[in-house]
């Protein structure tokens, strides 16, 4: 469940290597971006498949929030270090505002994944001076953008990540009606001239407006007023 936790689960009328998996319930104990993965072996031969779900976002509607989950086509140009790429990329967000005493800190995470270079990106801190959140209920759209620090893993034939480093990202959701839509910006040392990623390259890097449409998934944006 990716909370460190499993349920067992059996696969029931196979025929052929085609049958029916039986579902399973969780209770997750505390909000998050989950990767959710199933584990296959087959017997007696014990070959074991392993298939992955990104990402099961769990969030605390009671506050002020953006969350979102699901996929982008990842343009060419995206991936600085080989802006021929493109392809896939699955991403998984929660930031909201959260008392700590009298104070309020900005909590959540983030995870971005672009396949195609083999390239992910992990939060570790959020910025608490920066989350911005926009609603307009009569129009039925939200925006929110955030921004933060984080760990890489990837290819390093194209980029040498490196595993110690925080390297800085800012993300852009668009929660409008029928469309929905993500941007998320990650760099090496300075904004402007270490851009790493950008599906949006050559936007203002705080515009609210832009980002790619989703194929997969779904964006929540909320103000604590609703």
């Amino acid at each position: 469940w990716g909370d460190g936790t499993t349920s067992p689960a059996a696969v029931s009328g196979e025929i052929n290597g085609e049958g029916d998996v039986v579902s399973a319930q969780h209770t997750y104990d505390a909000t998050g971006v989950y990767e959710i993965k199933l584990t296959m072996t087959d017997d007696p031969y014990l070959s074991t498949v392993v298939k992955s779900y990104k990402y099961v976002v769990i969030y605390d509607p009671s506050a002020g929030f953006v969350t979102g989950g699901g996929s982008i086509d990842s343009p060419a140009g995206s991936y600085v270090p080989d802006p021929e790429l493109t392809g896939k990329a699955t991403f998984g967000f929660i930031s909201k505002f959260i008392k700590n005493g009298k104070e309020l800190e900005l909590d959540g995470s983030t995870t971005f994944e672009f396949h195609a270079a083999d390239f992910r990106f992990t939060s570790t801190e959020y910025d608490v001076n920066f989350l911005v959140v926009k609603e307009n209920k009569q129009e039925n759209w939200g925006k929110a953008i955030y921004r933060g620090v984080g760990h890489l893993t990837c290819d390093e034939i194209t980029i040498n990540c490196d595993p110690d480093k925080a390297y800085g990202f800012m993300l852009t959701a668009q929660d409008i009606d029928t469309v929905d839509m993500f941007r998320i910006q990650i760099w090496d040392g300075d904004q402007a001239t270490g851009l790493i990623y950008d599906n949006k390259m050559g936007a203002a890097p705080n515009d609210m407006d832009a980002g790619t449409m989703i194929n997969e998934g779904s964006m929540i944006i909320q103000t604590n007023s609703k």
